[in-house]
């Protein structure tokens, strides 16, 4: 997988856990099983990708790894938490 696509995958990734962690914060049940599916693909692509990096790669290798982790995962959580907010419907529990 080439760094750009790791990132993505990764924004994905991180995307997804902020999301989920939300959607149990203001208990929609729905949304948060719907959501586990998606993360769970994500998931497994982004620690195979990590996985590859180490074993197989250099240096520059886990440098870039690191560094498309760290902006892949940054953007995704901001990006997240502000859609959710913006279009899903805050509910808390009693």
């Amino acid at each position: 997988m080439s760094f750009a696509m790791l990132g993505v995958a990764n924004f994905l990734y991180i995307f997804l856990k902020a999301w989920q962690q939300r959607n149990v914060a203001y208990l929609h049940y729905g949304w948060a099983l719907a959501t586990n599916w998606f993360l769970v693909v994500t998931e497994v692509c982004v620690m195979g990708s990590i996985a590859l990096a180490v074993v197989e790669g250099g240096p520059r290798d886990l440098l870039f790894t690191v560094l498309a982790l760290g902006i892949g995962g940054g953007s995704g959580c901001l990006s997240s938490m502000y859609l959710h907010s913006k279009y899903i419907k805050e509910k808390r529990g009693a």
